[in-house]
């Protein structure tokens, strides 16, 4: 579990209906953590965020990294064996390697509640290995496109 003072500063953001009632077992289990509706821009979230912490490997983990706020994706390890081809899994064992990827929630809350305590949550992101396996992920997962929107117009009008 995170220590009470982390949890103070933890947002959670459910999107969607409620059917399993999340935010009623997360509020009995976590009382200090806040909800989030949705109802804020993800980019003013990002924005005010210390960490981002993604229980699904999507836009919000690579948007995360690809905007150098540092993150955790925290998923199950059959996750990642279903849902990322073969030839790109040495790029989310990079990540792994550097404990920006967790497949354990015990050992996950650990490691945040360990660089909370020791003030040296940016020191981790912004140290060099790090920083370098973060710099192989976004070459080879999401490298960025300055003309993407060219590319995209000359694509359309090709098809």
């Amino acid at each position: 579990n995170f220590d009470e003072n982390i949890q103070e500063k933890i947002l959670l953001r459910l999107i969607g209906e409620d059917f399993w009632e999340q935010e009623k077992i997360y509020k009995k289990e976590f009382p200090n953590i806040l909800f989030d509706k949705a109802n804020i821009k993800i980019s003013k979230v990002f924005n005010s965020a210390e960490l981002i912490i993604s229980t699904y490997n999507s836009t919000t983990i690579i948007e995360g990294i690809f905007n150098n706020i540092p993150s955790c994706l925290l998923v199950d390890e059959q996750e990642i064996s279903k849902s990322i081809v073969y030839e790109k899994r040495k790029y989310y064992q990079l990540l792994q390697d550097v404990y920006i990827l967790h497949t354990d929630p015990n050992k996950c809350a650990r490691f945040l509640n360990q660089l909370f305590e020791d003030n040296t949550l940016n020191s981790w992101w912004n140290s060099k290995k790090t920083q370098n396996a973060i710099n192989l992920f976004k070459e080879n997962i999401c490298p960025e496109n300055k003309n993407l929107i060219q590319d995209i117009t000359n694509y359309l009008k090709l098809n």
